[in-house]
């Protein structure tokens, strides 16, 4: 049985969208360690094609998140390896077992993210939950040792720093995400900025002016129904200075009146 002692994880990625562009992070972080071909540890597994399997799970370890498979060798460096772990959906490193996640979508912990079970591959779905870890899997095929799987242990903990990857304080406001969001858009046809939308509430009498026409009772405009018909500005008299054309319901004397040129 091959054993294996391990370096440090070093995460540093943090996880894209499908729609990212060239300027974007990688999606994946470092694994790096030493491979051994006795139980002891001492003496170092040399083999220029080794297939490497890793897997990511939720932290029960009983739904596989991710997957990918890889050759490394290690003729020249006496059983030292570094692989990048992580890959775009689509990817041909990724195995026929994989879920398709996105990699941000496996580490986070904002909503619940479905696998498939280590025992069998049947779906499996693993609750949000904060704090939740996730663990490595690494299992090796050595072509020396006839390209046989040998499941390496123990599984590695991804903890904090590779967490880091989604940083979902970062990409979210307080848990929501940017389609929950009210987004500027000044794109043709458009024209929600920050700018107009200050605009609309730059002053108390703006705001309730916006505020009486939406609950119908604005003194501006003339309202409409189709079961009471439009209603005038009922007034004791005539306005004070009315412009021309102004109409108005006198309810001194029950009479329409509307202002012309000369009176």
């Amino acid at each position: 049985m091959a054993t294996r002692t391990l370096g440090l994880l070093t995460a540093v990625w943090i996880l894209v969208s499908p729609q990212a562009h060239a300027q974007d992070v990688p999606q994946s972080f470092t694994l790096d360690g030493q491979l051994f071909s006795d139980a002891a540890a001492t003496i170092p597994l040399i083999d220029g094609t080794i297939a490497l399997t890793v897997q990511i799970l939720d932290e029960d370890k009983i739904c596989i998140l991710y997957e990918e498979t890889q050759n490394i060798g290690t003729l020249a460096s006496k059983g030292y390896f570094t692989a990048q772990i992580g890959t775009a959906v689509g990817s041909t490193k990724r195995t026929l077992g994989d879920p398709g996640h996105t990699m941000s979508t496996v580490f986070q912990n904002i909503t619940a993210v479905n696998g498939r079970l280590v025992a069998d591959g049947q779906p499996c779905s693993v609750p949000a939950g904060a704090g939740k870890r996730r663990y490595v899997r690494m299992t090796i095929a050595p072509q020396t040792m006839g390209s046989v799987a040998r499941t390496l242990s123990p599984d590695l903990t991804i903890d904090s720093v590779p967490n880091s990857i989604v940083a979902e304080r970062a990409e979210t406001l307080q848990g929501l995400r940017s389609t929950d969001v009210l987004k500027v858009n000044t794109a043709a046809g458009s024209a929600l900025s920050q700018n107009n939308l200050e605009s609309l509430f730059s002053s108390s009498s703006r705001f309730d002016s916006l505020t009486s026409v939406i609950d119908g009772t604005s003194s501006s405009y003339m309202r409409s129904n189709s079961n009471s018909g439009a209603q005038l500005p009922v007034l004791p008299g005539a306005p004070t200075t009315p412009p021309i054309g102004a109409i108005w319901f006198d309810s001194s004397d029950s009479k329409i009146k509307f202002q012309t040129s000369v009176g």
